[in-house]
């Protein structure tokens, strides 16, 4: 039609804007008068638009006159690289193969290739051979994420060209595949630095922590040395504890929070024996990283040390106290035939009285933590203390004891004059199952203050209060992000379908990604054919 007249008559802007329209519409009754304008126009553009849109269009018949375009440098082979790649025929692998080793045209062959799926694996793997084409195959192969040439990849770590082994490395690095953390490790010690950077780069890309030991070295390279923390662990690891410990010691900050759990990840005696005696350090940070690094320790390790000194009357009790909330908390109690659950439970209520409010509130904690039912009479009795920390920290706790027991001091708090200790109480509300706190949870929505509102909330969502939901539907659209995404989640954990309409609504105006994701979860939650209908737009 007239495109085809234009295509064949038209000035050259508009005979390129033709073809493209072509093979916008794949309009395979085109194929072969673009072919036969492409043999004869003279204008570089409209060439290079007939390559682009006999791609588009994949026919079969353009193959031999876009492999044609391969022999000629410059925009044409560029189009025809890409456009063979669409078409994705095994005929023109091997002539775009043989293109990888050209930098003008390399990177469109490499995703030319790529297209066309794991039957390019073999013969891109025999590219390595070629020094000139063995950097950009490994890119490929890299891409590709087929395991199976690994192997292949890390013999080309040896080339005699620093580019290809550079290239390699980063490659394996995309690979992901474990078992090349040894040999990118022996190219670390390579005389080029931009390799060395590579390889380093690439093994932080697939630690897996099996190297241990190996990865020390690397602590003393300021420029990777925060990479290299956060995938120190295990037994493995046992070799890098002194260096840790160094680093453990030294001035406060990122790194040095790193190092303390790398310690912690690695465990063992010795790694135990230098956070043991960080916990003793005049700084209350490190005293804090050291507890909690302790807790993840295990039980074995990390129990005798946190509470030896816990039971010290020495200003790193507080930490320690906490330690070993977090530990048994991780590891549930402890057997009666056991001793050390007793200790621990007359530990924490012996201190709950403590006149330090730092060590009351740790005692509280770790009551709270090993949900001792025995200590809600002193937690109770901490709601009459003047710090409002220690008095939030102790409602927190009777919360995670988990009693209706403690319902009536949890109610007590949710009148508290402070905020903290209301949002902890509407929170311990609905932790502890205090049905009777629902009547005074939905006052403190409809007021709307942020903390103890978002927690009053969640709480009515637990407790199953229906009368809540118009409420809660109200708050979709008003108040801070925590309150939103809260309200949410309480109306789908109460069922209510026919709230479904009004979280679609803002989940088509939120901007915070926080309650995007909890609106998203609250109709994943909600089986109604309007939701999955949200969630697909969502999707798309």
């Amino acid at each position: 039609g007239k495109l085809l007249h234009t295509l064949k008559t038209g000035p050259a802007t508009e005979r390129a804007r033709a073809a493209s329209e072509l093979g916008r519409r794949r309009d395979e009754a085109a194929v072969g008068t673009l072919m036969e304008e492409l043999g004869v126009s003279p204008s570089a553009a409209v060439r290079v638009a007939i390559i682009e849109a006999l791609g588009e269009i994949g026919e079969g018949r353009a193959l031999a006159v876009l492999l044609g375009q391969l022999e000629d440098r410059g925009r044409e082979q560029v189009a025809a690289v890409r456009a063979l790649g669409r078409i994705g025929d095994r005929r023109a692998l091997d002539p775009i193969a043989d293109l990888l080793g050209q930098p003008a045209v390399s990177d469109e062959a490499g995703e030319a290739l790529l297209t066309m799926g794991p039957r390019v694996l073999l013969r891109v793997t025999a590219l390595l051979r070629d020094p000139g084409t063995a950097g950009p195959a490994c890119k490929l192969l890299g891409q590709l994420g087929d395991r199976r040439a690994t192997w292949v990849m890390v013999r080309a770590l040896k080339s005699p060209r620093a580019r290809v082994r550079g290239q390699c490395a980063e490659a394996l690095g995309a690979l992901g595949d474990p078992r090349a953390q040894r040999p990118l490790l022996a190219l670390v010690g390579d005389p080029q630095e931009p390799v060395r950077r590579r390889a380093i780069d690439a093994l932080l890309r697939i630690a897996d922590g099996s190297l241990g030991a190996g990865l020390a070295p690397l602590l003393a390279d300021e420029v990777h040395r925060g990479k290299v923390l956060p995938v120190l662990r295990g037994p493995e690891a046992q070799g890098a504890v002194e260096s840790l410990a160094q680093l453990a010691g030294g001035d406060q900050g990122a790194e040095q929070a790193e190092a303390v759990a790398a310690l912690g990840r690695i465990g063992g005696p010795q790694a135990v024996a230098v956070l043991a005696g960080l916990l003793e350090s005049r700084q209350a940070d490190v005293r804090f990283q050291a507890a909690s690094a302790l807790a993840s320790t295990g039980r074995e390790e990390g129990l005798p040390p946190l509470l030896e000194i816990a039971q010290a009357d020495r200003p790193e009790r507080v930490e320690a106290l906490r330690g070993l909330g977090d530990l048994l908390r991780a590891s549930p109690l402890l057997e009666e035939s056991d001793p050390a659950p007793r200790v621990v439970r007359r530990l924490a209520r012996g201190l709950l009285a403590h006149e330090d409010v730092r060590v009351a509130g740790s005692a509280a904690f770790l009551a709270g933590s090993i949900r001792d039912g025995a200590a809600l009479d002193g937690l109770t009795a901490l709601l009459s203390r003047g710090d409002a920390a220690l008095r939030a920290q102790a409602v927190t706790a009777i919360g995670w004891v988990g009693s209706r027991s403690g319902c009536d001091a949890i109610l007590g708090a949710i009148d508290d004059a402070d905020e903290g200790v209301r949002a902890a109480a509407a929170w311990a509300a609905g932790e502890a199952g205090c049905r009777g706190a629902a009547p005074r949870l939905e006052v403190i929505l409809d007021r709307g203050a942020s903390r103890p509102a978002a927690n009053a909330a969640w709480a009515l969502g637990s407790l199953g209060a229906k009368s809540a939901i118009p409420a809660l539907r109200r708050r979709l659209t008003e108040g801070g992000p925590a309150l939103r995404a809260n309200s949410a989640l309480a109306l789908a954990t109460l069922g209510d379908r026919p709230s479904v309409s009004s979280i679609r609504a803002r989940l088509g105006q939120e901007d915070s990604p926080y309650v995007r994701a909890a609106l998203v979860d609250a109709l994943g939650r909600l089986p109604e054919a309007r939701s999955v209908k949200a969630l697909s737009r969502l999707v798309d």
